[in-house]
């Protein structure tokens, strides 16, 4: 498997779940990573625990990615410089009906 080292990997949706777990990979394969989500705090958490654990760089960015103003302002607080954003992730997914509707209706 290659290596990411020198990398940037932007993974939204990340701050928990299979973003989490996403982002926690790419980190421990060698990328610096940026946690995209909408619950800030929860992806500061996650971006610490990242860093501590894998010994790269993780930083927390609050994103609505219905929001094209809020996703560009994503690609754009990325730190500038040489390296560039060269792995995006997306886990997101609409929240489950909280009736008693299955899944199938909602088509």
């Amino acid at each position: 498997m290659s290596s990411l080292n020198d990398k940037v990997a932007l993974v939204t949706g990340a701050a928990q779940g299979i973003g989490r777990a996403i982002a926690q990979t790419l980190a421990e394969r060698g990328a610096d990573v940026v946690i995209a989500d909408l619950q800030v705090e929860k992806a500061e958490t996650t971006a610490s625990e990242i860093a501590a654990s894998t010994g790269r760089r993780a930083i927390a960015v609050k994103v609505d990615v219905a929001d094209s103003s809020s996703a560009k302002e994503m690609i754009d607080r990325q730190d500038p410089g040489p390296r560039r954003n060269e792995h995006r992730v997306a886990d997101v997914h609409p929240p489950l009906p909280t009736d008693d509707r299955k899944l199938a209706d909602e088509t």
